[in-house]
């Protein structure tokens, strides 16, 4: 451990630029506007990005607060978070059910690709539980995708154990099972990919 240290301090944190980002880097500023095009299909700058995620989390809270108002929730926004997450009828008991509520989400996302995406791919996409042996120290979800060479469908992989607290949320599965089909319709276009019209 000491040699450890020794190393990181004495050798490789002098040897570290003063500056941090891409940007700091040679062509740094063309290879992160080269990333945001990869991984949002747009033109839009940094800056663009960060002003619409602003303006989405501004829009999300005030969702938020129409529905604490419309339930007649009485407390604070912290305090009905709190309440999310700790309430047991907001909770999956039977690991089943939990994945089998990935599944209706998931089936219910598909109809409105369309809407968003230009093509879609033709692989399909499916939703698995993670092993009872490795959930424990296991993330709440991944996409695993297919192989390029394989035919087998991308799968959106789940913990569906009750072994930590807060991973069995019924409001958690649909942010979660939301994130793959985007994953699989931003994905680079194969000659596998099925033309829709918008």
């Amino acid at each position: 451990m000491r040699a450890s240290i020794g190393f990181f301090n004495e050798t490789y944190l002098p040897a570290c630029r003063d500056g941090v980002g891409l940007s700091e880097t040679p062509e740094g500023l063309a290879y992160y506007r080269a990333l945001i095009r990869y991984h949002t299909t747009t033109d839009l700058s940094a800056d663009d990005i960060h002003r619409i995620g602003l303006d989405e989390v501004k829009r999300i809270r005030a969702e938020m607060d129409k529905i604490i108002a419309a339930v007649g929730f009485k407390g604070s926004f912290q305090e009905f978070a709190h309440y999310l997450r700790t309430d047991p009828k907001f909770f999956y008991t039977d690991p089943t059910e939990l994945l089998h509520g990935y599944m209706v989400i998931a089936k219910g996302i598909d109809p409105n690709l369309v809407t968003l995406f230009g093509k879609l791919p033709r692989t399909p996409y499916g939703v698995r539980a993670i092993p009872d042996t490795s959930a424990p120290n296991s993330t709440t979800a991944y996409y695993q995708p297919r192989p390029p060479t394989d035919r087998a469908p991308g799968t959106t992989t789940s913990t569906c154990t009750n072994r930590r607290r807060g991973r069995n949320g019924k409001w958690r599965c649909s942010p979660v099972m939301k994130r793959c089909p985007a994953i699989i319709c931003k994905s680079p276009c194969s000659t596998r990919t099925l033309p829709v019209s918008r």
